[in-house]
């Protein structure tokens, strides 16, 4: 039986391994670059959901706050303030001018008229 000898190279060594070097350089950038992609995809959609929760968050506040308007008696204070008359001795008595009158009664008409006609 004879044995068969494969003769390498030095240079032919020194060929494949570079050869190598750059396929594994190769692999190590793809999964290097694929990593960096993910994560820049995870980042993102990280950002997107805190978005959406501050979002949420801002929306059950308004919710929590319109239910509280809603509960106001709107009607009740429309009435009250239709029908009060400014008591010129109470208001005296108080310090109340009717300019000051006039202004608070101004006022509550407006934000009434903001509030019960949408």
């Amino acid at each position: 039986m004879t044995e068969e000898h494969t003769q390498y190279t030095v240079s032919g060594l020194l060929i494949e391994n570079e050869l190598l070097r750059e396929r594994v350089e190769a692999l190590r950038k793809t999964a290097d670059g694929f990593t960096d992609a993910s994560n820049n995809h995870w980042d993102s959609q990280n950002r997107r959901i805190k978005e959406l929760e501050a979002t949420v968050a801002r929306l059950e506040a308004d919710n929590r706050r319109l239910r509280k308007l809603d509960a106001m008696p709107l009607d009740a204070i429309e009435r009250y303030h239709a029908y009060t008359h400014y008591d010129v001795h109470a208001a005296n008595d108080a310090g109340y001018t009717t300019q000051q009158f006039d202004m608070d009664d101004a006022a509550i008409g407006a934000w009434l008229e903001v509030v019960t006609h949408d």
